[in-house]
């Protein structure tokens, strides 16, 4: 037994509040070390959804970068924008076209009739044709 600071000898009350003493601290050690535990283990859970995260937002973003740069090259706009524009051509060219045919004819043939003929048969095959190209879309 130990002697106390006035000399006497150390109570039984005295010896089970150093005891306690002892718990305590025993306890407050182990629940430190089961916090710290606990911390380590949500410090790597967060960087794990931290690293799950980053890695779908860059997945994401190639993705996004994909369509961007495939989709005018690899159909989409750049199909509809062609088609609407060779239409268009149809519609204007082909009646222009039959006329100048018929402006030659004309000019051999010492009429004018082939002029209104040309024309008319351009326009009816720019028209053939623009239904034509619809249908394929």
């Amino acid at each position: 037994m130990t002697l106390m600071e006035g000399g006497q000898e150390p109570t039984d009350v005295e010896s089970q509040l150093e005891e306690m003493e002892g718990e305590v601290a025993s306890v407050g050690k182990a629940a430190r070390e089961a916090a710290q535990a606990e911390e380590r283990r949500l410090q790597d859970r967060l960087a794990s959804i931290e690293r799950r995260g980053n890695a779908a937002i860059q997945k994401k973003m190639a993705e996004e970068r994909k369509i961007e740069a495939g989709s005018f090259s690899s159909g989409g706009l750049g199909k509809s924008t062609g088609i609407g524009l060779s239409v268009a051509y149809a519609l204007l060219g082909l009646p222009l076209v039959g006329f100048g045919l018929g402006w030659l004819v004309d000019r051999g043939t010492q009429s004018n009739v082939f002029q209104l003929v040309g024309f008319c048969a351009g326009g009816a095959a720019g028209i053939w044709f623009s239904v034509h190209q619809m249908k394929r879309m």
